[in-house]
């Protein structure tokens, strides 16, 4: 499904406007997508969607939270409480699995504490580490690296 506008409004009110890509969302943390189709309405706390315009033969992500979206015909808006992020193929593989392993044992040692009631502060840190740990590892999986700009 092709969207002929598409808006993302991000948490500090910056509003991002483009045309004629297709949207997936990655489905089970693997590379597998799944097309938006219109007349769509979702929610997540943290996703990664594709962004895909053969015309112009551009293909990027962006890592999303606290994600809300309405689509119809055309048109799909796109609200969240994240910060602009964009990704694309890194011509070079980079290897996180060292990354992925400390942020492991970090999430282990918080983990760890469940048992004895954890403080806000944990809480808080485990969702971080949760997200940090969801891209880190679809960065490796999918062989993408941070750019500034969509195009």
């Amino acid at each position: 499904m092709l969207f002929k506008n598409i808006n993302i409004t991000y948490l500090n009110g910056k509003n991002i406007q483009f045309n004629d890509y297709e949207i997936f969302i990655n489905h089970n943390d693997e590379d597998n997508w799944v097309v938006l189709d219109k007349n769509s309405v979702g929610s997540y706390s943290k996703v990664l969607l594709r962004f895909r315009n053969k015309k112009l033969n551009n293909e990027f992500y962006t890592f999303l939270e606290s994600v809300s979206f309405i689509a119809d015909m055309e048109n799909i808006d796109i609200k969240t409480f994240s910060s602009q992020n964009f990704y694309k193929k890194a011509k070079k593989t980079k290897n996180q699995r060292a990354e992925l392993a400390e942020l492991k044992k970090k999430m282990r040692e918080i983990s760890s504490n469940q048992h004895f009631g954890w403080i806000i502060d944990e809480v808080i840190e485990m969702d971080e580490l949760e997200n940090s740990y969801f891209i880190c590892l679809m960065k490796n999986l999918l062989n993408i690296e941070e750019v500034e700009n969509y195009e």
